[in-house]
């Protein structure tokens, strides 16, 4: 066989290839592409109903029939519309299902962590959910760790995140206590304000002493002005390096 034989022989086994590639994985890939869509503007705050989820929970059960196949975006778009869909359900018409979307969304979750376990935002579903269907155990603090050691500082994470840790402070280990008080000064000091004064009159109140001082470790405009938000709330914290209400210009 001549050597223009064999090429030619060569790029009709490789279009053959390609072409049964593309028919084993495009339907895979044209089902999931509506899903991630739709991850991705609940996460960004789109509202979605749990009527209009529902077209999607066709291919979100064909990613859980596909055993073995590890689709990290298409899994982790998975866990995103079932947490939607269960966090929908804490509502007296849903509880019936409430239990069976706890369970959909713990399965969708461990799938897509178990596929791509770098994933700060579904290592705290992790730990809610799992709070949410057995109740608080130390072991599940671990999935806290692991979502600070994989996303320090991604900002709609740590919002999200802070709150929920911020309220089981008396649980803490020292570790983990630290970095949300850090995580704390670290959302005034990317200004914010409005998410950091949700947490701190709500689930941080009882430490709010020590959310504040934390708040030494920032730049002055950062500090001033949540004292200013603090202060047109009615609440008369001392925070460090600000001054007391009366003495400030903007209090006059």
């Amino acid at each position: 066989m001549s050597g223009e034989r064999l090429l030619r022989l060569a790029l009709i086994l490789a279009g053959c290839f390609a072409i049964t590639w593309g028919i084993v994985t495009l339907p895979s890939f044209w089902h999931a592409l509506p899903v991630e869509q739709v991850s991705a503007e609940i996460l960004a705050g789109v509202p979605y109903s749990p009527q209009s989820l529902a077209v999607l929970q066709p291919a979100i059960d064909s990613f859980d029939s596909d055993n073995g196949n590890c689709e990290p975006k298409a899994l982790r778009a998975a866990a995103v519309v079932a947490l939607h869909l269960m966090e929908q359900s804490f509502t007296p018409n849903d509880l019936p299902v409430l239990d069976q979307r706890i369970d959909a969304t713990r399965t969708a979750v461990r799938r897509s962590l178990a596929c791509a376990p770098a994933d700060p935002f579904l290592w705290m579903v992790l730990y809610s959910i799992e709070t949410t269907r057995n109740g608080f155990k130390p072991e599940y603090l671990d999935f806290i760790r692991q979502s600070y050691r994989l996303g320090p500082h991604e900002g709609w994470i740590e919002v999200k995140r802070n709150r929920v840790v911020i309220g089981i402070f008396s649980v803490l280990p020292p570790d983990i206590a630290e970095m949300a008080v850090a995580e704390f000064a670290e959302l005034v000091q990317n200004r914010l304000y409005e998410q950091a004064l949700d947490i701190i009159l709500g689930p941080g109140w009882p430490i709010r002493d020590r959310l504040i001082a934390r708040l030494a470790s920032i730049e002055d405009h950062e500090r001033t002005e949540f004292a200013i938000r603090l202060y047109t709330l009615g609440v008369n914290l001392s925070v460090p390096g600000v001054e007391a209400p009366g003495q400030r210009p903007w209090s006059q």
